[in-house]
C-alpha cells in the first residue's frame, strides 16, 4: 500500500488537489487523482507538486492550469509575499509566479510566441496556448445543459483528442466585468467541468481583448463563476505581438494534510 498526502486550495473557485511529490507514471496519475475526486467531490483538478527548488508541478493529464500554478505558488510560499521559477506540465516555458503584498497569487502564462486567434465562425474565437486551447464564444441563452453544449462545440472542432487540454468558454459583458462559464475538457483523464473559476479561459479574454484592441491589458476583471475575480494582463512588445501574460487573484486554503490509501499494482 502507498500513502499520498495532498492539500486542497480554492483560486477563487476551481477546488485543486495538490498531492506532494512528482508521480511520472499517468496511470498512476489517473488512479490518485480519481480516488481523490471520488472523496472530495468539490475538487475539480488534481496536481503533483516539488515544493524543493528546482519547483515543479505536474497536473494528472499532462496539461497546463493557471489557477492549479497560482495554488502551487501560494503553497510552496506558504502565502507569504515573493516570487519563484517554476516548472509546469504542459509547457517547456520555466514561469515566473509569486504572491504579492495583498496575498494575491499570480503566474505567467505560457504562449507560443507567434500565438494568434482563430475564427473559424463569426461568433468563436480560438486562443492556443500552451497546454490548452480555450474556444471563446457569447454565452448561450439556455444555460441548463451548458456542459453537454460545451462538449458538443469542442468536438465540432476537433479538439477533445489534439490537445492536453480544451476550454469551451462562454462569455457575458457587463458593467462590472466579463463574466465568464468555462466548460474544460482533459483528454487523457477523461474529466469535463463546469468550472467555478479558470485561469487560462480568464488569460485567453485578455489576450483577445489586447489583440482586437491593439493595446495592452492591465488588470482587466474577469468574473468568474463564482463571482469572485480574476484579474489578467496583457503586455504587446513594440511590434505589437503579445509579450508576457499574467492572471493574479486570491487563494483560500481549504485542506492540508489529507491522505489517501492505495494498492500498489
Amino acid at each position: 500500500m502507498i500513502i499520498y498526502t495532498y492539500n486542497i486550495y480554492r483560486p477563487t473557485g476551481n477546488d485543486t488537489a495538490l498531492v506532494l511529490g512528482i508521480v511520472n507514471n499517468p496511470q498512476l496519475r489517473q488512479r490518485i487523482n480519481d480516488k481523490i475526486m471520488r472523496q472530495n467531490p468539490n475538487v475539480e483538478q488534481v496536481g503533483f507538486i516539488k515544493t524543493t527548488p528546482p519547483y515543479q508541478l505536474m497536473m494528472a493529464g499532462g496539461e497546463f492550469c493557471g489557477n492549479a500554478t497560482r495554488s502551487a505558488t501560494f503553497l510552496i510560499l506558504k502565502g507569504k509575499s515573493g516570487q519563484i521559477k517554476l516548472k509546469v506540465s504542459g509547457t517547456k516555458q520555466i514561469l515566473i509566479a509569486g504572491v504579492d503584498k495583498k496575498g494575491n497569487a499570480w503566474t505567467q502564462i505560457p504562449i507560443p510566441q507567434d500565438i494568434k486567434i482563430f475564427n473559424p465562425m463569426p461568433t468563436i474565437s480560438i486562443v492556443n496556448l500552451e497546454g490548452i486551447t480555450q474556444v471563446v464564444t457569447p454565452l448561450p441563452p439556455n444555460l441548463s445543459n451548458i456542459k453537454e453544449i460545451g462538449f458538443k462545440l469542442l468536438k465540432q472542432l476537433n479538439l477533445l483528442t489534439t490537445t492536453p487540454a480544451a476550454g469551451a468558454t462562454f462569455y457575458q459583458s457587463t458593467p462590472s466585468g466579463i463574466k465568464i462559464l468555462p466548460v474544460v475538457w482533459v483528454r487523457d483523464i477523461q474529466t469535463l467541468f463546469c468550472e467555478t473559476a479558470c485561469g487560462s479561459a480568464t488569460a485567453a479574454i485578455g489576450i483577445i481583448k489586447s489583440l482586437n484592441t491593439d493595446k495592452s491589458v492591465v488588470n482587466l476583471p474577469v468574473i468568474q463563476p463564482t463571482g469572485q475575480i480574476i484579474n489578467v494582463n496583457v503586455s504587446l512588445s513594440i511590434k505589437r505581438t503579445i509579450k508576457n501574460v499574467t492572471i493574479s487573484g486570491p487563494i483560500q486554503s481549504l485542506a492540508t494534510g489529507k491522505k489517501i490509501l492505495l494498492e500498489r499494482k
